[in-house]
């Protein structure tokens, strides 16, 4: 893996990321007061819009990444524990997001959309934990 790829994994990592954060804290903390009740921020949809817009480049990389780097690894006798985890956590992150689209109940739609929050911030922790972290 090149650091170019690396730079740009991780430059749209940091985008979906960021911008996903912001999606939830205007979901869950900026609501406006109606005549009608709460409802959500009107800026609220267009976040996201966008982050259903952006993922799909992030997958596409993270299918790049696996040909050019992750499957040559996985054969390999070094592996990092770190990389490994930051796949699999990509995967429940990619599942948890298919499941908040597939539109359940307001109860389980609220917990899996914690629960993506969560596995999305782990993956990425462990995204620039093993991108910096480097062997001699």
């Amino acid at each position: 893996m090149t650091l170019k790829e690396r730079s740009i994994f991780l430059s749209i990592a940091s985008l979906v990321t960021i911008q996903g954060i912001v999606y939830f804290i205007f979901k869950e903390f900026f609501q406006e007061q109606t005549d009608f009740g709460l409802r959500p921020h009107d800026f609220t949809s267009s976040l996201l819009h966008m982050h259903i817009l952006f993922v799909p480049a992030l997958v596409f990389l993270f299918g790049y990444l696996y040909k050019v780097h992750i499957y040559k690894k996985l054969k390999s006798k070094k592996k990092k524990i770190s990389g490994f985890i930051s796949m699999v956590f990509f995967v429940l992150m990619i599942f948890s997001g298919y499941l908040l689209q597939m539109g359940f109940s307001l109860d389980s739609s609220r917990f899996i959309g914690y629960l993506h929050v969560l596995i999305s911030v782990i993956w990425f922790a462990f995204c620039i934990y093993h991108a910096g972290f480097r062997r001699p």
